[in-house]
Formats: C-alpha cells, structure tokens, sequence
C-alpha cells in the first residue's frame, strides 16, 4: 500500500532525500506528505507501518509517536547487543570466580582440577 524511497545523499541519487507514495483506492500511486522541520529533519508518516519515517543528516530514522522515541537503528541495536553481551560474559566470571572461592573456604578441589 505505500512506497518509500530514501536517498542518504540527499537527493543526488533520487529526486529528494525522502519521498512517499501510498496507493488509493482507485489503484494510483499518490504522494505522501512530508514536513520539513526547521533543523532540516524531513519526515512523513506511514499509515502501513504506524511509524514515522525520517531524513535526518543522511540517516533513516523511525520515529515510534505512541512511545515518543525513535527506534534503535541497525548500529544502536549492534550495539546494545555488545552491552549485553559484555554484562554477561562479566556476570558469567564473577560467578565463576565466586563459585571457586566457595570451593576454596570448602576445601574442594576447583572445577578445573584434574580427576585423581
């Protein structure tokens, strides 16, 4: 039901930085409406997808309007997933390392010894 195209150039590549159709109900493609915001922000929004598409600095933004944030982008979400992983893997040593302690004060071999 809708077409977006996005040029991070711009539009040295397509005719506009962003730009929008949405087909009506008689099968042609119209224009979706788009601001352009005082600090250069272009955006429009998709009835399709309840989001809000943005230009901004070469960059394309979804804008989430019920949660009023935009939605982590394919860098933001990697890396979040690094933090995540670094608290785990920290998380996982401590535990470790406490786990060798008790093992200690109990007088038990540690979990890395080898079998007798």
């Amino acid at each position: 039901p809708e077409y977006w195209r996005f040029d991070y150039t711009g539009g040295a590549y397509n005719d506009a930085p962003l730009a929008g159709d949405r087909l009506t109900e008689n099968g042609v493609y119209q224009p979706i409406e788009l601001t352009t915001e005082p600090d250069g922000v272009i955006w429009g929004h998709s009835e399709a997808l309840d989001l809000s598409l943005c230009w901004i600095a070469g960059r394309l933004r979804f804008w989430a309007r019920p949660q009023g944030i935009y939605l982590p982008d394919l860098t933001e979400s990697a890396a979040r997933a690094n933090a995540a992983e670094a608290r785990a893997n920290a998380a996982e040593a401590r535990a470790r390392m406490l786990e060798q302690e008790l093992r200690r004060r109990d007088n038990l071999p540690p979990t890395d010894a080898p079998e007798q």
